[in-house]
């Protein structure tokens, strides 16, 4: 369902109103944004302090490779902290392509940003299962044929592919794994706790496979010791594997070792990476590891 209006009074002032208010107009000067609409909870009003920021963004389907480089190569180093984003794998697929982004709002607060470029043919799907407001009406492109839609398909496709490849995607997955579980202790949702840590471990492991031994087809936990072995060092991987794969995460002592750890194998596996954006990753952490007394 489709609702024109604003966000809710209560977001205003806060980091989701003053990020929002950037981003919006960001995207709408861009040639190739047609649509924007706001879904999740702020689209709901039922959004706190931890909710992310979830925006979709629609397009022409003639411009849907362009507007993909964009907001995977050109639009992080407008933002705040200019980290790049993880091509997102979990959202659910409307026929685009997400991104999550991780954005210093200030010196002590990171927040999480999703932006779904959807081809603007594509929208029904999502009005009809999601409650969105909308926030810029553009006029409606060329309607597009199935040919245009098939090449849309498989230059998501392409850029799934490479994501699943990449190295630097692989070390930004463990960091919106960790945010998701900084939110889940905030919100003392300790069910889904349990089943976030597991899946940050599967994140972290994947990584490691993608820094020590990418060609290996087989990926399980018994794989972990040879490709190991790989690296520099076997050891601080597998010390650091064992923190994750603890089922201890019920408060902010576990999260905190799990950054540090992470942020050891990162600057060994990824040097390259660490260099280039070692001081943003690090502020990341330092929010994660935040206890929940210190947050607003």
């Amino acid at each position: 369902m489709v609702e024109a209006g604003t966000v809710d009074a209560a977001v205003r002032g806060s980091w989701h109103d003053l990020v929002l208010q950037d981003l919006k107009n960001s995207l709408a000067a861009r040639p190739w944004s047609r649509d924007i609409l706001l879904r999740g909870s702020l689209a709901r009003g039922v959004e706190d302090f931890e909710s992310d920021l979830d925006l979709v963004v629609t397009v022409a389907e003639a411009d849907f490779a362009a507007a993909l480089d964009d907001l995977l190569c050109t639009l992080p180093l407008s933002l705040q902290g200019r980290l790049p984003p993880w091509l997102d794998g979990i959202v659910r697929d409307f026929g685009g392509t997400g991104f999550v982004y991780l954005v210093q709002v200030d010196e002590q607060k990171w927040g999480q940003v999703d932006i779904y470029l959807l081809p603007h043919g594509r929208q029904r799907l999502l009005l009809e299962n999601e409650h969105v407001l909308l926030l810029r009406r553009s006029s409606d492109p060329e309607p597009a044929d199935d040919a245009i839609f098939a090449r849309i398909d498989v230059v998501r496709r392409r850029y799934e592919e490479l994501a699943i490849h990449d190295l630097q995607q692989a070390v930004l997955a463990c960091y919106v794994a960790l945010f998701l579980l900084r939110k889940r202790l905030v919100r003392r949702d300790r069910l889904q706790t349990f089943a976030d840590t597991y899946a940050t471990a599967l994140r972290v492991r994947d990584m490691v496979f993608a820094a020590c031994y990418a060609d290996r087809p087989e990926r399980g936990w018994r794989d972990l010791p040879p490709a190991a072995e790989r690296s520099p060092d076997a050891d601080l991987i597998l010390k650091a594997m064992s923190i994750f794969a603890q089922q201890d995460l019920l408060e902010f002592a576990g999260l905190s070792s799990r950054v540090a750890a992470l942020e050891g194998l990162v600057a060994m596996l990824a040097p390259a990476i660490w260099r280039e954006h070692g001081e943003s990753l690090r502020g990341v952490g330092r929010y994660l590891s935040k206890s929940l007394h210190s947050s607003p």
